[in-house]
C-alpha cells in the first residue's frame, strides 16, 4: 500500500503542476515516442525535446512562476520494465523535492497487472496510474476501439484494483470516447478520473468544437472525474491567451472551479510554449474567478486529488 506523507499546502499565487514529464536519456534512453512521425504530424517537431530534461531544467523553465509542486505523468518509457522509470522519479523526487507525485504506467488488462501495480507502489510518490488507451494516428480515422477497453472484463477487472490501492487513474480520451468513460466513471465511482489535455479538442473546426463540448459535458456529471487544463500548445501551434480563453470557459462551465486542474505539460508543452508565458496565460483565462476559485484551481484541486 502506498505510503502517504504529509506536505504543507500550496500558498496563494503560487501554482501546482498537475501534469509534466522528465526523462534521462543517459540513463534511460527508451522512449520511442520521441522518434515517432506520427506523433510529430500532430504535436510538433520532437527534435528539440530529444534531450536530457531534468529536473534542473524543468525549475529553471518555471522560475519566478511560483512553482511550488508537481505531478509527474509517465512518460512513454519503452523499456522492458516501466518499473525502473518509478524508481529513479522517486530518487529525484527524493533529492530535489520535485515531483511530488507520480502518475505510473499501467496495462490493466494484463494478467500480471496487479503485481506490476504494487511494484510500483514501493514507492511512496506514486499517487495514480495512466494507460495510454489511443495513439494520434488514432485521431482523424473514425475508428475509436480504444473506447472498447473500456469495457473488456479484464481491463474492467484490472481497473478495480486501483480504488483498492488509493490511486487516481489519467485519462487520455476524446469525444467518441466520452459516453464510455462516463460508464467507467459511473461504475467505479470511488477511483478519481483525470481526463487529461482538456479532452484533446484537436479539431478545431465547429463541428469538432461542437462535439468536443458534448464529450466534456458528457463526464463532468460524474462528480470523481475532473479535467487538466493541460496540453492546448499541442493542437494550437501559435497558440495566445485569447485563442484559448473559450475552450477553457466552456470546460469551466461543465466542471466548476473546484474540479480543474493546471498542468504544464511540459517539455512537450515546450515545444510550443515558453514556461512562464503559459502559466501567465492560463492565470489570465481565470482571472474573472474568485481568488478561491483561482487558488483553487492552480493548486488546491491537484493537492486534493493526488494527495500532495
Amino acid at each position: 500500500m502506498p505510503v502517504s506523507f504529509s506536505t504543507k499546502a500550496a500558498s496563494r499565487g503560487s501554482w501546482v503542476d498537475a501534469h509534466h514529464h522528465l526523462w534521462d536519456l543517459e540513463r534511460h534512453p527508451h522512449y520511442p515516442w520521441l522518434a515517432d512521425p506520427q506523433a510529430q504530424a500532430h504535436f510538433g517537431d520532437y527534435r528539440a525535446i530529444q534531450a536530457n530534461y531534468t529536473v534542473e531544467r524543468y525549475r529553471r523553465d518555471f522560475q519566478r512562476t511560483g512553482l511550488a509542486k508537481s505531478v509527474h505523468c509517465e512518460a512513454g518509457w519503452g523499456g522492458s520494465d516501466s518499473v525502473c522509470e518509478t524508481q529513479w522519479l522517486q530518487e529525484v523526487g527524493d533529492r530535489h523535492g520535485l515531483p511530488n507525485g507520480l502518475v505510473v504506467p499501467c496495462r490493466l488488462e494484463q494478467p500480471d497487472n496487479v503485481r506490476q501495480i504494487d511494484r510500483h507502489l514501493q514507492f511512496n510518490r506514486v499517487r495514480g496510474a495512466r494507460q495510454l488507451l489511443f495513439k494520434p494516428a488514432d485521431m482523424g480515422s473514425g475508428d475509436f476501439a480504444a473506447a472498447a477497453i473500456l469495457q473488456d472484463p479484464a481491463w474492467l477487472r484490472g481497473f478495480a484494483e486501483l480504488a483498492r490501492r488509493q490511486l487516481s487513474f489519467d485519462m487520455q480520451a476524446i469525444a467518441p470516447m466520452m459516453p464510455a468513460v462516463q460508464q467507467l466513471a459511473q461504475r467505479f465511482s470511488d477511483t478519481p478520473i483525470v481526463i487529461t489535455h482538456l479532452g484533446l479538442p484537436m479539431d478545431r473546426s465547429e463541428e469538432g468544437l461542437r462535439q468536443w463540448k458534448i464529450g466534456l459535458e458528457t463526464v463532468a456529471v460524474c462528480p470523481n472525474v475532473t479535467i487538466k487544463l493541460s496540453g492546448l500548445p499541442m493542437s494550437d501551434w501559435h497558440w495566445t491567451a485569447k485563442s484559448i480563453a473559450p475552450l477553457i470557459d466552456i470546460a469551466l462551465n461543465a466542471f466548476g472551479a473546484q474540479r480543474i486542474l493546471v498542468g504544464s505539460n511540459f517539455p512537450v508543452d515546450g515545444l510550443h510554449a515558453w514556461g512562464a508565458s503559459l502559466i501567465d496565460a492560463y492565470r489570465s483565462c481565470i482571472a474573472r474567478l474568485s481568488p478561491d476559485e483561482q487558488h483553487a484551481i492552480l493548486c488546491t484541486n491537484a493537492e486534493r486529488v493526488y494527495r500532495i
